[in-house]
């Protein structure tokens, strides 16, 4: 079974303009998109801010209410330190993409190290950092699209 690891950015900038509730919904709508597939995956969370952890949650459920407690920096080496075993997972990084430099370069070398089209990246929020490009970049408008035929 594959295992598809949501990495949430739980950094201060995400608790503006309700960035958190719509990280909160877009976790929902990630799980019920693969529940309802033929081959199901598993799915982890990754609660990612001055630190990352495997969250305790089961999917189905409500998110942790830790996910919703938005404050400090994204720590790119704290990120990098939690997933550098994990290569054989898909990976999505739902965020505002507002990272200070150093995060930015730690997520491109650990990411260019994924096997292929094993990443994206979810810009949450209208005011999301314009910087975050690329093919494996999508906006919460286009979830579904970023999802489809991805994980097989």
């Amino acid at each position: 079974m594959n295992t598809v690891y949501l990495v949430c950015d739980t950094s201060g900038s995400m608790a503006e303009s309700g960035k958190r509730f719509i990280l909160r919904n877009m976790i929902r709508a990630i799980d019920q998109y693969f529940r309802l597939q033929k081959n199901p995956v598993e799915i982890k969370l990754i609660p990612w801010g001055k630190e990352a952890m495997i969250a305790k949650w089961t999917p189905g459920q409500e998110v942790p209410e830790a996910l919703l407690l938005c404050e400090g920096d994204a720590s790119g080496e704290a990120l990098a330190e939690k997933v550098q075993g994990l290569h054989d997972g898909y990976f999505v990084i739902l965020t505002d993409g507002y990272w200070p430099p150093a995060t930015r370069k730690q997520i491109g070398a650990w990411s260019k190290g994924l096997a292929p089209n094993h990443f994206r990246i979810i810009k949450i929020g209208e005011d999301a950092d314009p910087r975050l490009k690329g093919p494996s970049v999508f906006t919460a408008e286009d979830l579904l699209p970023a999802l489809k035929g991805w994980v097989e």
